[in-house]
Parts: C-alpha cells; structure tokens; sequence
C-alpha cells in the first residue's frame, strides 16, 4: 500500500503516515488485545480477521474503480483497519497455535 500511495501522490509524509499508522497500532494495541484473544478462541478470532481483511480488499477494489478520486484516503482508512485486524486478532491468534 504504501508504494502505491508513495507512486500515487509522489508525497514522503503520507506514505510515512502509512507506517506510522502500522507501528501505532501494533504497538498500543496489540498486547492489550492479545490478552483478550487469548481469553476466547483464537481460531475464530483469525477467521473473523480474516473475512474483515478481505471485504478490505473487495472494497478498495470497488473504491479504485468507481471511487478514484479519493483512493488515497480510501487506502489510508483501509490500512487502520486492515492492521487493527492484523494486530488484534490474527498475530495474537497465531502465537496461541505455535508450539515451541
């Protein structure tokens, strides 16, 4: 995401923003919430995860072809959202299910 937003905008700060956004949440939030995956089923945890990150993908499809001109801030609200899944339910959900 954050080249295509880099290419798109030819703009440092919002693509720096892309990141900043990833390294907040994952930062924050996550241990918070690992505790609470771990207090419920991780596997359906990981698979609600992984139904929201692809209605992600079906939505910034439809927002690239009908909804171009805002694209930017679609892929922003986007990355929020698919990092919130990613760092809430599946990156906790998966260390419940390695085995050392």
């Amino acid at each position: 995401m954050a080249w295509f937003v880099l290419d798109t905008t030819n703009s440092a700060f919002i693509t720096s923003s892309i990141y900043a956004i990833t390294f907040i949440i994952n930062v924050f939030l996550g241990p918070f919430v690992g505790v609470l995956v771990d207090r419920t089923n991780p596997k359906k945890a990981m698979q609600r995860a992984y139904l929201v990150m692809g209605i992600i993908g079906v939505f910034l499809a439809f927002s690239y072809i009908f909804w171009s001109e805002y694209i930017i801030i679609t892929v922003l609200a986007m990355v929020v959202v698919n990092d919130l899944a990613q760092a809430l339910f599946i990156l906790p959900g998966v260390g419940c299910f390695l085995v050392l």
